[in-house]
């Protein structure tokens, strides 16, 4: 990343973060302020140990990993005469919490950002520690500071569409300095580099049978009310989520199935006189309370919420059509509903006549009047019956199995839409971030972009390595691209040219980001630099590196 950018430290905070933040300085006309201090926050979920929805909480082993640029750490560090890598904390005198940072054998205090975790209900195993590293050429130190612990979390959960429910649990950091502050403000945003991207360990979940894990963590900036301070000041705050989407097959065949079988079973108290209403109520009632066990089975697993879900609705579709099964059986035996029929006959002569002689035909000896044996069968007597067929049942079951076939493309356009909604979540590494870049002529610009991307991917088969698309980006107008197609996501904040290069498969997104790849660029680069006449887009920062799925806008 070019170094007069990254390290800039003086910068309007509209340009920088999104965030508009005009005030009065003391002593001077109305101007910009001192922008808040940017502190990037990577998130590392080791371990999802629960998930508890009947609590609504859920655990997990975390490292939030703050870094920030401190220029007052070369000082200490000249000071002391020591190198910035090996300067150690004063463990005593830090403290986190109350924003300050000491080093050893020095009495300067230095900053830290007082975070904290709004969210957080239990905690344990909890370490924290500081690290300083020294960066290229002249620009100030890092500070990076880890944060590790086993941590209990609050988290309302959404369970309208349950059992095919989608969860996102929130980790909710917050700043102690206001924002506001003159000296020690603060601005928490997600670390962009996707060498030090956030992410969640999928393979130790042990509710894998339950709930689908996802390894990406979706970060959102964000800032306090000002009603919430007494003072009225805001801070800054960003949510690290976690998704973990439902695994339905239990309650497909534990409730819905055998839900679905116990109230088609009620219409075969149809096939009872209507007059004989204990014998259909015998039926009817019985499997009304295998329904209320079902019931019961639902309810027991779910916290105690003010709205029905998708299974709750499911169920009191079924207790009402017992419901009307049951009052029109009762009405019909009391005379207040006439019960229609469909009636029709059955002509049985043919039949017993066509069987019969079949049947005697297989008989080898002849038999006298009036004897039978063994091979002979005589049959009931020939005749014609008449059935008679309840409307309420044709009516009702046809109503039943209707709304059962309608449902099914319907539960089908609901997987796919939620499906296409959550890019961020499903979408496949397909596309990479080639960046920093020098844009003199675009269109060489692709061509050398195309080749290169080309070189790397020249161990793989021709259609694994085809390239979908290359679209080139300065800085600002990535960030303005962002902000107007993707307002829920985090603001891009880098500044710097860039290339978004697009794979019609995985395989060859995977070949460009590898270690190998990155030498291919830096002697593409290294040639550059050897020839006076070539002005070509490669910077020695120059780095291949997975788009960040919060910004696939950016492919188009």
């Amino acid at each position: 990343m070019d170094q007069e950018i990254y390290y800039k430290m003086r910068w309007r905070v509209k340009d920088s973060s999104g965030i508009d933040q005009k005030k009065e300085c003391s002593g001077a006309d109305q101007k910009w302020c001192n922008p808040p201090r940017e502190v990037r926050v990577r998130t590392k979920v080791i371990h999802v140990i629960d998930v508890n929805k009947q609590a609504q909480t859920f655990t997990v082993v975390v490292q939030f990993e703050a870094s920030w640029i401190d220029e007052e750490v070369l000082k200490v560090a000249e000071n002391l005469n020591v190198l910035v890598n090996d300067l150690k904390i004063n463990e005593e005198e830090t403290s986190q919490a109350a924003g300050h940072l000491v080093i050893e054998k020095d009495k300067t205090i230095l900053f830290a950002p007082r975070l904290r975790l709004r969210n957080l209900i239990g905690k344990e195993d909890e370490e924290m520690w500081f690290r300083f590293y020294a960066t290229e050429g002249e620009g100030p130190p890092v500070v990076c500071f880890r944060w590790q612990l086993k941590g209990v979390f609050q988290e309302v959960m959404e369970l309208k569409m349950f059992p095919f429910d989608i969860q996102y649990l929130a980790m909710e950091l917050e700043a102690g300095w206001e924002m506001g502050h003159q000296t020690n403000g603060v601005l928490l945003v997600k670390n962009q580099n996707q060498e030090y991207k956030s992410i969640c360990n999928t393979l130790n979940f042990v509710q894998a049978s339950e709930y689908h894990l996802s390894q990406r963590i979706l970060c959102k900036t964000s800032r306090t009310p000002p009603h919430l301070s007494a003072s009225g000041a805001e801070y800054a705050a960003l949510s690290c989520n976690i998704r973990v989407s439902r695994k339905s097959g239990y309650w497909w065949w534990n409730v819905i199935v055998p839900m679905f079988i116990v109230t088609s079973c009620l219409f075969a108290s149809y096939g009872v006189p209507p007059d004989n209403l204990a014998d259909r109520s015998s039926i009817t009632i019985t499997l009304l309370l295998a329904m209320v066990a079902f019931k019961f089975v639902v309810s027991a697993k779910l916290p105690d919420i003010g709205y029905a879900t998708i299974i709750d609705k499911y169920v009191l579709v079924c207790f009402f059509v017992a419901l009307i099964i049951i009052a029109l059986q009762v009405s019909s035996a009391l005379g207040v509903v006439e019960e229609p029929f469909l009636q029709y006959q059955i002509n049985r002569t043919a039949a017993h006549a066509a069987q019969a002689a079949k049947q005697n035909a297989t008989n080898s000896s002849p038999l006298r009047d009036g004897q039978a044996s063994a091979g002979f069968v005589i049959l009931p007597g020939p005749g014609v019956r008449t059935v008679h067929i309840s409307m309420h049942l044709v009516w009702l079951g046809s109503v039943w199995l209707t709304l059962h076939l309608l449902a099914i493309p319907c539960f089908i356009a609901f997987l796919w839409y939620r499906t296409q909604k959550a890019s961020f979540w499903q979408s496949k590494a397909k596309t990479v971030w080639l960046g920093p870049l020098n844009f003199a002529d675009k269109d060489t610009v692709i061509q050398k972009v195309r080749s290169i991307m080309e070189k790397c991917c020249k161990t793989l088969e021709n259609d694994k390595s085809a390239i979908a698309d290359v679209i080139l980006w300065e800085g600002e107008e990535a960030q303005k691209c962002v902000e107007k197609f993707s307002g829920d996501s985090e603001p891009y904040r880098q500044k710097l040219s860039f290339a978004v290069v697009s794979f019609v498969y995985k395989e060859g997104a995977e070949k460009v980001s590898c270690t190998e790849a990155q030498d291919i660029i830096q002697e593409a680069y290294t040639a550059q630099q050897e020839d006076t006449n070539n002005k070509g887009p490669w910077k020695r920062q120059t780095r291949a590196e997975h788009l960040d799925p919060a910004y696939l806008v950016l492919r188009y």
